[in-house]
């Protein structure tokens, strides 16, 4: 069957430590636990690996602190696989957020007639303040159903990463199911991200009146002094101040020679651009009130804001822009995004495109693809050198030395 079964086992218990183990048994391989019963940081922690809903939700009501990491010194092996290398002067920062994200891919469907719980505890998790931002570090995923070899994601993961990492490289067992709530799980933390600032900060409680007060001034022709002329025709007003606060491209522009907007270019605070109305309502939308309306353009057209995104030096939308790109990564696009990746210099995509195609060799018999060997030449050989296995690449070194 699959999930994680629990027994528990009678230990002797270290002086003034009271402690137990859990033994737990996953679909590959038998694991144990370690913790003290005093720590409820751990407790919480195995019981979102546990997918027990009703656990999480008693220690989040009873004050635990999501964002609190489990002391992970004395615990090697992990349930579902997952291995935390810690040391002394390093300990790893794996935490609940992205337990809920593993127990998300490990627990895609109901159990013993049970109803689905990843998504309830990832969602109380956040609604509980769980930092959706933290960066995991020092861990290794093994048995993903892709390879019996560990996997390293490397460091440095955000939830979304570790989600869009997973879900590129599900396997075939419950493929589908695991998609579906991979992909819940990636739109819940990206709404997460949404209303935090460029930052990545939480925000601070606003006013319902002050909020209204700036979704006035959204859009708002009064007392504008900028006015964006878009690819349709439509005139989008804007206000300078806010403009120069939000972004530094329009605060050096303004600042700059041509900040009296009375050049023949900018005439009048006209301001002409290439873009769709849609695309420049979110961007407008992200900069006044800090947030994108729902199902927009952040999911029907990422590749259009991450160009505004990255041309106006909004760091946050960018970084929204490019998780979304990385979401639909198909083998009809992975040409065109990889391509974007390198337009755009996002490190980030370029490395989904390179591990999309890894796993997915197929790609570079497509015409299109192999077309960008003509096209651009530099980024071929680099995609050449990101797929070839390392072993490869060393033995390719070696003879040219």
């Amino acid at each position: 069957s699959t999930g994680t079964t629990a027994t528990r086992h009678h230990t002797p218990q270290q002086p003034g430590v009271s402690s137990h183990t859990l033994g737990l048994r996953s679909t590959s391989k038998f694991h144990l636990i370690q913790y003290p019963n005093t720590m409820s940081a751990e407790r919480l922690f195995y019981a979102i690996l546990s997918s027990s809903y009703e656990s999480v939700l008693m220690y989040l009501r009873d004050g635990v602190d999501p964002n609190k990491c489990a002391d992970m010194k004395s615990i090697n092996w992990i349930s579902h696989n997952l291995v935390a290398k810690t040391t002394p002067t390093m300990p790893t920062t794996f935490t609940h957020v992205h337990a809920a994200v593993l127990n998300c891919f490990h627990n895609p469907v109901e159990r013993r007639g049970k109803d689905q719980k990843a998504i309830p505890i990832l969602r109380d998790l956040l609604s509980h303040g769980a930092n959706a931002e933290a960066k995991a570090s020092d861990f290794i995923l093994h048995n993903i159903d892709i390879t019996n070899e560990p996997r390293c994601p490397g460091q440095q993961m955000t939830p979304i990463d570790l989600a869009v990492y997973l879900r590129r490289n599900t396997g075939s067992r419950l493929r589908d199911e695991k998609i579906k709530i991979l992909n819940s799980a990636i739109t819940l933390l990206s709404r997460r991200e949404s209303v935090r600032n460029s930052i990545g900060l939480p925000m601070a409680p606003v006013a319902e009146p002050v909020l209204e007060m700036w979704k006035s001034l959204l859009l708002s022709e009064g007392f504008s002094d900028v006015h964006f002329h878009c690819e349709d025709g439509t005139v989008l007003h804007a206000h300078r101040c806010v403009l120069a606060a939000a972004s530094p491209y329009f605060r050096n522009y303004f600042e700059g020679p041509w900040g009296q907007l009375s050049d023949s270019e900018h005439a009048n605070g006209v301001w002409n651009t290439a873009n769709s109305a849609e695309v420049m309502r979110s961007v407008l939308a992200f900069m006044y009130i800090g947030k994108l309306p729902e199902r927009g353009v952040l999911d029907s057209d990422p590749y259009s804001l991450l160009s505004v995104a990255t041309e106006y030096g909004l760091d946050y939308l960018v970084k929204l822009s490019e998780t979304s790109c990385i979401r639909k990564l198909d083998d009809d696009n992975a040409k065109d995004i990889l391509q974007l990746a390198d337009l755009h210099c996002s490190p980030r995509i370029k490395t989904a495109c390179f591990e999309y195609i890894r796993n997915n060799p197929q790609v570079l018999t497509r015409s299109d693809m192999m077309a960008l060997a003509g096209e651009n030449k530099i980024l071929w050989r680099e995609l050449g050198e990101e797929i070839t296995p390392p072993s490869k690449r060393s033995a390719k070194r070696a003879r040219k030395s």
